[in-house]
């Protein structure tokens, strides 16, 4: 009767052990405080641009590595400081009257989440853009501070392999692919803090 006693609790406090040590965060992006720059090589210069975030909120199971959320960015917001480039950047290729949204929702994480510190993690998962949807790759750096946290990251979008339309005419050409960077703030915190 003892054993069985003894065994029962050793098994309840390994159950709450690893359940105290699956933590679930949740992780809520600032707009305002949200960076996201763009660059496309062009005959004898380099494009650069910048576009805004709408919102970010993702859910994280630490121990599983399960992720789920949205991050979108506004299309219509992009702009390199030239109006006529600008306007075509939007008609001709983003189509971003058609296609407002850019979302990335991240379907795993790959790496240790150090909850004090700074981790380095790759997520996967899919981005919407131009009306389709594509996997992604996304090497990132996360900075958690208490309640803040910051993430950097950097990624590639093949946007003429992804459907979108090549703006090069006759001299004037630019590369096949988008290089993205993104600093994001924001907060971090355990399910069920308010």
């Amino acid at each position: 009767m003892r054993i069985r006693t003894s065994a029962a609790l050793f098994i309840a406090l390994v159950t709450l052990a690893s359940l105290a040590s699956a933590e679930e965060l949740l992780v809520t992006l600032d707009p305002q405080r949200t960076e996201i720059r763009f660059t496309l090589d062009a005959t004898a210069h380099k494009v650069r641009g910048t576009a805004a975030l709408l919102r970010g909120e993702i859910r994280l199971e630490t121990d599983a590595g399960e992720i789920n959320g949205e991050i979108v960015a506004d299309a219509r917001s992009a702009e390199t400081g030239r109006k006529g480039r600008d306007e075509d950047m939007h008609e001709k290729v983003l189509e971003s009257e058609i296609f407002p949204r850019i979302v990335l929702r991240p379907e795993r994480l790959d790496g240790a989440l150090a909850r004090h510190g700074t981790s380095e993690a790759t997520v996967t998962g899919r981005m919407e853009i131009h009306g389709d949807t594509h996997a992604l790759d996304l090497p990132l750096t996360i900075t958690i501070d208490g309640s803040h946290v910051t993430v950097t990251g950097s990624f590639v979008v093949p946007y003429v392999a992804w459907g979108m339309k090549d703006p090069s005419f006759f001299v004037f050409r630019v590369g096949k692919t988008v290089d993205v960077s993104v600093r994001a703030e924001g907060t971090i915190r355990t399910a069920g803090e308010r």
